[in-house]
């Protein structure tokens, strides 16, 4: 009963909640195919730019990447005051192998109200999760939300690393769904995208397909 209990009001209650959506003023509707092309190439635009800028860019050690992680979500706070407040490091997940199999990049836990990440999965999936978890802390507990919000506090964020992975992140889903209503659009796009940045997606894929089944 204490479980029950604990989820519910640290995390099950949120389900119940206004939605982030609701909350910043954004309506949500149905894409055009025309939408879904203008977006993907704007977000090509920040992938490439972004990718160029991390080659002059230290690489982020792990208490770094933590500590941007929070001040980006504290910086999306200034402009969305749903998220706005106190945020607690996020923490890596030493079973990652339990993680990896469940094809999970990270974890919130209700019973102990923490964000916690897969470090074994690759590096640019790594700081969009962190945001994406630490945006449950929060109460915004929709899978779908929880990205979009990962994604302004990303593109937000002084660090390269941080709108490179943002971006990413946005583009795979929405690139998915170019795909499926034009998949010539799709491809024409994905041609635009820099060398690294196709590594990178490739990577991200074999990674979580080595975990099928």
């Amino acid at each position: 009963v204490a479980l029950w209990v604990l989820f519910v009001l640290n995390a099950g209650i949120n389900y119940q909640r206004r939605t982030f959506s609701e909350l910043a003023g954004y309506e949500i509707q149905e894409s055009t195919v025309e939408e879904l092309t203008a977006l993907c190439e704007d977000l090509i635009t920040e992938i490439n730019g972004a990718a160029e800028e991390l080659e002059k860019e230290p690489v982020l050690t792990e208490r770094k990447m933590t500590e941007t992680a929070v001040r980006a979500m504290q910086r999306a706070g200034e402009s969305y005051p749903a998220l706005a407040g106190y945020y607690p490091r996020a923490k890596r997940v030493r079973s990652w192998w339990y993680l990896s199999w469940q094809q999970l990049q990270g974890e919130y836990s209700p019973f102990t109200v923490e964000a916690n990440y897969n470090g074994h999965m690759p590096e640019m999936d790594i700081p969009s999760t962190v945001c994406h978890e630490l945006s449950h802390l929060k109460g915004f507990m929709r899978e779908d939300e929880a990205n979009f919000i990962a994604y302004l506090a990303c593109r937000q964020s002084d660090s390269a690393a941080f709108r490179y992975s943002g971006a990413l992140l946005a583009y795979i889903y929405s690139g998915n769904a170019l795909y499926k209503a034009d998949p010539e659009a799709y491809l024409s796009l994905r041609a635009g995208l820099c060398a690294r940045a196709g590594t990178d997606l490739e990577e991200h894929n074999g990674y979580w397909r080595s975990f099928d089944g």
